[in-house]
């Protein structure tokens, strides 16, 4: 007799069923959680986190990894950082092991991503990269990205797989070596001429040291950026996209050798306590300039509003 058998008489008998004549192989099949509808279960899992689908569910059995898999989520913030060979994956704030399950894959094919961060993958970025573009079906669906403390070639790849009519924001915040200033230039010139780029609503590049292009962000309706110098010309560039754009909202730019008085003769305003005001003719807003020290912002705004947002300090 086997175990299934001496269980199921052992509990026939523990319930006082005594009748050694009953034929057991005829009972009804007890149901499984496989035997549930798909609709059941596809509803059931649909109210799991993702983190649960992912680390727990997905390795139930083959029935319930297929309906995972072939669900769409979203996801609030998704963060990828590691040191080395070494990759970590955290999806809403919850570590998920990536090691050889095709985690990191699935979530870039079948996710809407809020926020991406990566972070301290200088030395394997490439090889994550390569990892995720050999599986891709289609575009990766993400709204912002952090990237913090990569190597600028990798970044730009990374880039290249994401849609560019999802993607709105990218934040890159260089790590601080003198080394990589030309590396950094040359690669950010070519990130800025990729489809991505030019799609973006925002970006916030800090830490940078570079001689950046100021004209390289006149595409954006939010910008906070460091850039090397900026020329009364440029000023005057700068302040004539604003006024001509309809949907800019705000921008603040880093600069070092700030010169108040050869600004305020270039634009043909009057700056009063670090602020002026230039009226946007045709409309009912202005611009508003605010000085601190090294660096300046912009904002486009309707007169008597009285929001500033503070200076980031990213910049």
């Amino acid at each position: 007799m086997d175990y299934v058998e001496f269980e199921y008489w052992y509990m026939r008998f523990l319930n006082g069923h005594m009748d050694l004549d009953h034929e057991w192989n005829r009972d009804p099949k007890s149901i499984t959680f496989d035997d549930l509808p798909l609709e059941i279960v596809c509803l059931i899992t649909k109210n799991l986190s993702l983190y649960t689908r992912l680390s727990a569910v997905r390795y139930t059995s083959k029935t319930l990894r297929n309906v995972i898999e072939m669900q769409k989520m979203s996801v609030k913030s998704c963060a990828l950082s590691g040191e080395k060979t070494e990759s970590r994956l955290y999806i809403d704030g919850q570590y998920c092991n990536v090691k050889g399950n095709g985690i990191l894959e699935w979530v870039m094919n079948n996710t809407e991503i809020e926020t991406f961060e990566i972070s301290r993958l200088t030395y394997n970025l490439g090889d994550v990269v390569k990892q995720i573009s050999k599986s891709l079906t289609s575009k990766i669906r993400i709204k912002e990205i952090v990237h913090l403390d990569w190597c600028p070639e990798d970044f730009r790849s990374f880039l290249s797989l994401c849609d560019p009519q999802t993607l709105e924001t990218i934040h890159i915040q260089y790590r601080e070596r003198d080394d990589w200033q030309s590396i950094r230039l040359k690669e950010f010139n070519k990130l800025s001429e990729m489809e991505q780029f030019k799609n973006l609503k925002k970006v916030i590049l800090a830490a940078s040291r570079m001689k950046l292009d100021i004209q390289k962000f006149f595409h954006l309706d939010n910008f906070i950026v460091e850039v090397h110098s900026i020329s009364p010309k440029q000023m005057r560039q700068l302040r004539d996209n604003c006024k001509r754009r309809e949907s800019f909202a705000f921008c603040q730019v880093l600069v070092r050798g700030l010169n108040l008085n050869k600004i305020a003769k270039a634009l043909k305003i009057v700056i009063q306590d670090g602020k002026a005001y230039d009226p946007i003719v045709g409309t009912d807003h202005q611009l508003v300039f605010v000085f601190d020290e090294m660096k300046f912002k912009i904002l486009r705004q309707l007169p008597g509003d009285s929001l500033f947002p503070p200076f980031s300090i990213f910049a």
